[in-house]
């Protein structure tokens, strides 16, 4: 056992350190012809856990972020406590998390949502016994309902006909026209 200089009062407060784990401390109180002491106590320092790992898989339209290599459990800068998270908007998103009443550093994933195209236009000629539909206000690769994948269609059968774009992997909305 060792004193600590200028510890006189009935409580002692420091900084422990995960080094202090299972140190023993104890009290002694002495008077002119005597000492008396307490009984040990061992201090159970509990160290704060490290930051989780966040991946980040950018989808069409949403981005998912998910924790991992954590123990305890978890909070999102969205409130979220569940592994994964899936946002529409891009920015940074931090999780936290707290084992055993004490919270990690933030760790943080970087969201950037894939746009999802808007639909191509389609513009309708109808000409003798044909109609031509040609789409417009496109800049991935094109696909029509007739499986053809150029900027125009020739038909000879009335109906409603449409047209996809994709572009970087997300797939727009369908631009429709009638011959």
């Amino acid at each position: 056992w060792s004193n600590i200089s200028g510890a006189t009062n009935g409580t002692l407060t420091f900084a422990a350190a995960t080094a202090d784990n299972n140190k023993q401390y104890r009290a002694v109180w002495t008077n002119s012809t005597s000492a008396d002491n307490s009984n040990a106590a061992t201090l159970t320092v509990i160290p704060i856990p490290a930051a989780p790992g966040v991946t980040v898989v950018n989808n069409c339209g949403s981005s998912t972020l998910t924790a991992n290599s954590f123990t305890g459990s978890l909070l999102w800068s969205n409130g979220a406590t569940t592994t994964s998270i899936t946002v529409a908007t891009a920015g940074t998103y931090t999780v936290t998390q707290t084992v055993n009443g004490c919270s990690s550093a933030p760790a943080s994933g970087i969201a950037t949502p894939k746009i999802i195209p808007g639909a191509p236009t389609v513009e309708v000629v109808n000409i003798c016994e044909s109609s031509i539909l040609t789409a417009s206000g496109f800049t991935g690769t094109l696909l029509w309902s007739t499986g053809e994948t150029t900027s125009f269609i020739s038909v000879t059968s009335a109906g409603n006909y449409s047209v996809t774009q994709t572009v970087d992997g997300c797939t727009s909305a369908a631009g429709n026209g009638t011959a």
